[in-house]
């Protein structure tokens, strides 16, 4: 309670409601989330969103001699909603004040739908730093469990910072929803969606032996897929629309090397994340190519790999700043002389 004495000590003016509503996503710690992403309206160009989501994780490149399944190299880095980087005194703070706002505007006053953005993006902050906060408490568990410690305090704050974690999740989701909800000609919508599509797949366990983590995980890609379908079926000409096909062709690429998925659902995502706009004006049509090329390796489709391991090559030398291009120019020519 110390700390949640010291906050509200900061905070004066905050109606009652507010601070309960606070104080029920967790404690004010003052740990700082660890990725610094510029502001949130700082521009809405892809190629100059700061991102926390990644592909598949970099392999070695050379497969000779390699299994029929070979993986997918390149680490490229698609948007995601922005982080600020605050303590999270100062994401509380902010989220305060965002909600005291919210509660006095009408959904037709001007700054309700931007009052929403913003606070969906306060609480996606909460969530990382509860996620950080998260994941060091289950590594020090775990250390403690093997040096035969005492371990119950951290087990304890470890669930309190993924109870945390959890709350922050929903309520960004939720708002997330309403913005898109609530102001369906809102200008960028299109944005809202990806970004709730991003929520659902944060949801990654901080403990992988939480069967209760696991759980949620599938359940937050089950919705990250619906809404990416949503997002390319309202907006099929947005600029989110290729990375939402690329975003749900990745996690249908994992399920598929698992076993768990036919190779034909990661390949028309790729297919359709491609065929979004012109190559010159798709940013990520080196990558959808690419990532295209392996899951119809995979499948065994020797020659259609070929042809868009092509495609991929050509477009990443005609774009050298496309992301990714430097590693999809050489995995390529890789993929291309085994095929």
């Amino acid at each position: 309670m110390r700390a949640h004495s010291a906050l509200a000590a900061t905070m004066s003016a905050t109606s009652m409601g507010s601070l309960l509503l606070l104080l029920a996503c967790g404690s004010a710690s003052g740990t700082k989330a660890t990725v610094a992403i510029p502001s949130p309206h700082a521009s809405r160009a892809l190629a100059n969103t700061t991102s926390v989501k990644e592909s598949q994780p970099t392999m070695p490149t050379t497969w000779k001699n390699s299994s029929a399944r070979p993986p997918a190299l390149a680490q490229v880095d698609l948007p995601s909603p922005p982080r600020s980087g605050d303590s999270e005194v100062k994401v509380l703070q902010r989220i305060v004040m965002l909600e005291e706002t919210l509660v006095k505007l009408r959904v037709s006053d001007a700054n309700h739908a931007l009052t929403l953005r913003q606070l969906a993006e306060a609480y996606g902050d909460l969530g990382l730093v509860n996620t950080e906060k998260a994941r060091r408490l289950t590594a020090e568990r775990d250390t403690a469990l093997a040096q035969h410690s005492p371990a119950a305090e951290l087990e304890t704050q470890r669930h309190q910072a993924s109870a945390s974690r959890r709350k922050a999740q929903d309520r960004a989701a939720m708002l997330y929803r309403r913005l898109v909800d609530l102001h369906p000609q809102d200008p960028h919508n299109d944005e809202a969606l990806y970004f709730l599509g991003c929520e659902y797949e944060s949801r990654i366990p901080t403990d992988g032996n939480d069967p209760s983590q696991l759980a949620r995980q599938r359940e937050g890609t089950a919705r990250a897929q619906a809404t990416y379908a949503e997002l390319i079926e309202r907006y099929p000409s947005s600029e989110f629309a290729p990375v939402a096909s690329l975003a749900s062709g990745d996690i249908s690429f994992d399920e598929a090397a698992a076993g768990r998925l036919d190779w034909s659902v990661p390949i028309e995502a790729y297919e359709r994340s491609a065929s979004s706009g012109q190559p010159q004006k798709n940013r990520y049509f080196a990558f959808a190519e690419y990532k295209l090329g392996f899951a119809l390796w995979n499948r065994g489709d020797r020659k259609q790999a070929f042809a868009a391991f092509s495609q991929a090559l050509t477009a990443a030398r005609r774009d050298p700043t496309a992301p990714g291009a430097v590693v999809i120019v050489g995995d390529a020519l890789t993929a291309i002389s085994e095929l």
